[in-house]
């Protein structure tokens, strides 16, 4: 090693990083399509550059039409669900004020825990697993606490519920309450219409029904919404900034603004993405989403497997929370469906960890055919399980990595 230097380079001469190609079924990301990751590969753009703008202007009317909005305040950001669920607590709110989280799974009980640490005073609802909150609930809640946000889950990918929300924005807005969403699993997935419902604020992934790779939020916020933001009495963090945002993406028709680098590839594939939703239609993707889990559903019931989620009308179609037979060991299943199939599911989390498995179709893998093939898979794995085979093949234990 030099002299000048106090770290060696540990860099193997030769060696190079590969991946396995793995047909993703969890809870997301799902895998982008071809034409989704040509686009990403694309040469850099810089900000200074006409082509980057023309780009996030058109980004911003697929956005707004996949959301059913005509907010001026949409734009997509450069960070992950849980950061746009940030961005909504810090900058609909201000340090002392009461917001109530309903949770239904993990992601709200995270929301409420970013929500703390901005020092909100936060109302935190909890309900049983597989259930969705009732109007009239929220409401009572609503009246008891005078909150100025209700922060809501509509896909909650944890407990595979799914929240009503049409009617909720109406509730929110008689007590002088903003309704802010949670559709990062949503979004692309199950009937989202923004404007109609009178949702305040909004927050959808790139990875699982959009179709692109993850890293970045689609956001809208309302007139409403803009009007509190702009009487906040304690700025939120600069990086959560929606009001910056919204200069930088020509939103409001005020001076532009540079707020941090754009990765110009995915923004290129975010709008792929975004494009093949479009000229598919968003109705058809709902359907289309909502015709897989259906017929997965069905199909795996010969499999003696179940719905997690007891009611029909409450399951979330991007991601089935499913049970197994109780002579199969999930860890086992989840293994071995991963090393002799290259094909990924999702353990269960929050709610349905150790209870459930979680099965994804979602964006270009919500078709028949796949569903066909994620069912022959786990008929299968359930066959080796109880086999007994994999008690006595430890090579198939290495790949997949356990939260739970």
């Amino acid at each position: 090693m030099s002299e000048n230097l106090d770290v060696a380079n540990p860099y193997k001469v030769g060696k190079k990083f590969r991946v396995t190609p793995v047909r993703l079924f969890g809870a997301g990301p799902g895998n982008p399509s071809v034409e989704v990751l040509y686009n990403m590969g694309l040469p850099t753009v810089t900000a200074f550059n006409t082509e980057f703008f023309e780009l996030m202007d058109e980004i911003k009317e697929l956005t707004k039409y996949v959301y059913q909005t005509k907010n001026p305040i949409t734009f997509v950001a450069q960070f992950s669900g849980n950061g746009g669920n940030e961005c909504m607590a810090t900058n609909l709110a201000d340090p002392g004020d009461t917001i109530i989280v309903a949770c239904s799974g993990v992601w709200g009980v995270r929301l409420a825990n970013m929500a703390r640490r901005y020092n909100l005073d936060v109302i935190e609802l909890q309900i049983p697993p597989g259930e969705v909150y009732s109007f009239e609930e929220l409401e009572r809640e609503i009246i008891k606490h005078k909150p100025v946000t209700l922060f809501m889950t509509h896909g909650e990918s944890s407990s595979g519920v799914l929240q009503p929300l049409d009617g909720l924005g109406d509730i929110c807005h008689k007590h002088n309450c903003l309704l802010a969403v949670d559709a990062v699993a949503s979004v692309g997935v199950s009937p989202l219409l923004v404007d109609r419902w009178k949702i305040d604020a909004v927050n959808g992934g790139t990875q699982k029904g959009i179709g692109a790779p993850p890293g970045m939020v689609l956001m809208s916020f309302s007139p409403r919404a803009q009007e509190r933001m702009s009487k906040k009495k304690h700025p939120p963090p600069y990086i959560f900034d929606v009001l910056k945002h919204a200069d930088v993406w020509k939103c409001l028709g005020n001076k532009v603004d540079y707020i941090y680098t754009f990765n110009s590839g995915m923004l290129a594939a975010i709008r792929q993405a975004l494009v093949d939703l479009c000229e598919e239609g968003i109705e058809n993707a709902w359907a289309r989403h909502q015709k897989c889990s259906d017929l997965f559903v069905e199909k795996i019931k010969k499999l003696g497997m179940w719905h997690f989620v007891e009611k029909p009308e409450n399951r979330f179609s991007g991601v089935n929370c499913v049970c197994l037979p109780k002579d199969v060991n999930w860890r086992e299943l989840v293994e071995y469906v991963l090393t002799k199939h290259e094909l990924e599911i999702g353990m269960g989390i929050g709610p349905t960890a150790n209870k459930a498995i979680r099965v994804g179709f979602l964006a270009q893998n919500a078709k028949p055919e796949l569903v066909d093939l994620v069912v022959k898979t786990l008929e299968d794995a359930i066959s080796y399980c109880r086999s007994g085979a994999g008690t006595k093949d430890a090579s198939a234990k290495n790949r997949y990595v356990f939260y739970v």
